[in-house]
C-alpha cells in the first residue's frame, strides 16, 4: 500500500513532520488487541487509510484534506478500539483459558461454542454458561451426566469431571474464558472460588445430576 503514496518519505510535512515518520507513529499507537478472523481485514484496511491521508497531506496539503487524514485515522482507531477483548485486565486469565478449553472442551462443544449434533450441547446462549459461576465451576470440577435441556434441545450425554487433572488456577481460567466468551460477563472467576468450592464438595467423586444442581444456589 505505501507504495502508491507518492511521496519522499523525507518530504516536510511542516513542523518537521514527514510521511515516513508519520506512518511509524500512527501504527504502533493504534493499539489493537485482534482476533485471527480479523486481523487481515483490519491492519490491510488501517494502511491503506494511513496511505489514503498521507496523499491527502502530501498532494492537497491545506486544511480540509487534512482534516479528511485525520477523521480516517480516527475512524481505524475507533474501529481496532472495538475490537478488543470485552476483559482486558485479564487477558492472561483468557489465554490460558482458551488453551484449557480447546484442549478438555472443544473436542464436544466445538472450538466456536456451538456444540455437534449427537455431541456436546452449545454453550454459546446457553443458561448453563449465563447461569451461576459456581454451578459451571461444579460441573468443570466433577462433570455432569443425565439429561441436560439447552437451548430448547435435550442432550443426554456424559461430561467428565477435570477436578483431579486442573489446578484452582487452571479451572479459573476456563470458566472465565468461556463465561466471558459465550455467558453474560460479570468479572473474572477467581481460584480462591473454585477452592471453596472444592472444599465444600468433599472431596466429591461422583458426576452432578442435573436436578442437583438446579438445587443449589
Amino acid at each position: 500500500m505505501q507504495g502508491e503514496v507518492n511521496a519522499d518519505p523525507n518530504q516536510d510535512l511542516g513542523g518537521g513532520l514527514r510521511p515516513g515518520c508519520l506512518a511509524l507513529t500512527l501504527v504502533p499507537t493504534i493499539d489493537c488487541h485482534l482476533t485471527c478472523a480479523d486481523s487481515v481485514f483490519r491492519i490491510v484496511s488501517m494502511k491503506l487509510l494511513i496511505s489514503i491521508f498521507l496523499t491527502m497531506v502530501v498532494k492537497g496539503n491545506n486544511g480540509s484534506n487534512l482534516y479528511l487524514g485525520l477523521l480516517c485515522v480516527f475512524l481505524v482507531s475507533a474501529g481496532c478500539l472495538n475490537m478488543r477483548e470485552p476483559l482486558q485486565e485479564s487477558e492472561g486469565d483468557l489465554v490460558t483459558g482458551r488453551i484449557q478449553y480447546q484442549k478438555h472442551c472443544a473436542a464436544c462443544h466445538q472450538r466456536d461454542g456451538l456444540g455437534s449434533e449427537g455431541g456436546g450441547p452449545p454453550l454459546v446462549n446457553s443458561s448453563w454458561v449465563r447461569g451461576p459461576e459456581s454451578r459451571l465451576i461444579r460441573i468443570v470440577l466433577n462433570g455432569v451426566r443425565g439429561p441436560i435441556e439447552v437451548n430448547g434441545s435435550t442432550y443426554n450425554r456424559e461430561m467428565i469431571g477435570f477436578g483431579q487433572v486442573l489446578t484452582d488456577d487452571q479451572i479459573a481460567s476456563l470458566v472465565t474464558y468461556v463465561r466471558n466468551q459465550w455467558g453474560e460477563f460479570d468479572g473474572p472467576v477467581s481460584a480462591e472460588n473454585v477452592g471453596r468450592i472444592r472444599r465444600e464438595t468433599g472431596g466429591r467423586t461422583t458426576y452432578w445430576a442435573v436436578d442437583e444442581l438446579l438445587r443449589i444456589p
